[in-house]
């Protein structure tokens, strides 16, 4: 496989989980369910931070393999015309 498919997949990977993780967060944040995020002390960052990088993660992992699989399959489909 291209190293610059990889290369290539793997960011796209990481943004589209960098995006879907500030989104859901910043939902989260505003919702503010149970208090967790921020009350009268200030903003709780812990929690906020742990939000982020649970919509982050598995995002971000299954976001790379599709996206590596989809341009490697591009790549076969358009060198074969």
């Amino acid at each position: 496989m291209n190293r610059q498919l990889r290369i290539r997949g793997a960011s796209i990977g990481l943004v589209v989980g960098i995006v879907v993780g500030l989104v859901m967060t910043t939902i989260d944040y505003v919702r503010n369910p149970a208090g967790i995020f921020h009350d009268a002390a200030g903003i709780h960052w812990n929690h906020v931070f742990e939000t982020w990088v649970s919509w982050f993660v598995p995002v971000a992992l299954v976001a790379i393999v599709v996206s590596v699989v989809v341009l490697f399959w591009i790549a076969r489909t358009s060198s074969g015309r």
